[in-house]
């Protein structure tokens, strides 16, 4: 089992925290009774009984269930609430250690995330969750680890890339900013073989996002933008 999505921060009030659990076995597995927990003195869930995750398959955990099913609205295979009652918890939002066990205690994965860099900062309170990569990557390094301002979550999906080269479309072949680091201008070379529309934005280390624009670019242009920041270095 692969502890592959974290919502640790949700965005507001009226968002739960949720991790997602994946099975990338051939065969489906069952759950009963396994813990998630953070660590702390009395702090688990225990997964109910009759919890299977079919192969290839996801499994929530939700730490307010009916907040969750709100905001997705989807059958997804989701269990909570683990922020309630005598042994309840909450994740914490500077990062922390969480488990996920069996039967006899035995570790099956952990991850210890943190808000800081080099962990995406983004997932600290903006709306994206924590994404892994891929499934066979080590989730216990953040490099491993992704959060995206344009899709904040996958529940039940495939997370945003599962291979670097995923990441770009088939007709972009480079692009380039400079200078860096920049002044009142900043340029942008485009190396493509196709017309396309796009968004450039400007974000400071928080996920904040300072300035944004959208553009139509042609063939091999190159675009210049005077992005209007008082502070160049924000």
């Amino acid at each position: 089992m692969v502890i592959n999505e974290i919502m640790y921060h949700p965005e507001g009030l009226d968002k739960s925290e949720w991790i997602e659990i994946y099975n990338p076995n051939s065969t489906g597995v069952s759950l009963d009774n396994y813990i998630f927990t953070d660590g702390g003195l009395n702090n688990q869930f225990i997964i109910p009984e009759h919890t299977i995750i079919d192969p290839l398959n996801y499994l929530f955990i939700a730490g307010k269930l009916d907040i969750f099913l709100a905001e997705f609205e989807a059958d997804y295979p989701v269990t909570g609430s683990f922020n309630d009652g005598p042994s309840g918890f909450n994740l914490s939002n500077a990062g922390e250690t969480l488990y996920l066990k069996d039967t006899t205690g035995t570790i099956e994965d952990y991850v210890r995330y943190s808000d800081l860099t080099p962990w995406p900062m983004v997932a600290d309170g903006f709306g994206p969750s924590l994404q892994l990569l891929s499934s066979d990557l080590d989730n216990a390094i953040p490099e491993s680890w992704t959060a995206s301002m344009s899709v904040y979550s996958t529940p039940g999906k495939a997370n945003i890339v599962t291979h670097a080269e995923a990441a770009l479309p088939s007709d972009l072949l480079q692009i380039r900013v400079y200078p860096n680091p920049a002044g009142s201008t900043i340029f942008l070379s485009i190396g493509s073989n196709a017309d396309r529309e796009f968004q450039a934005s400007i974000h400071d280390l928080s996920g904040r996002t300072l300035s944004a624009k959208e553009f139509l670019s042609t063939a091999d242009k190159r675009i210049e933008r005077r992005h209007g920041l008082r502070d160049h270095g924000a």
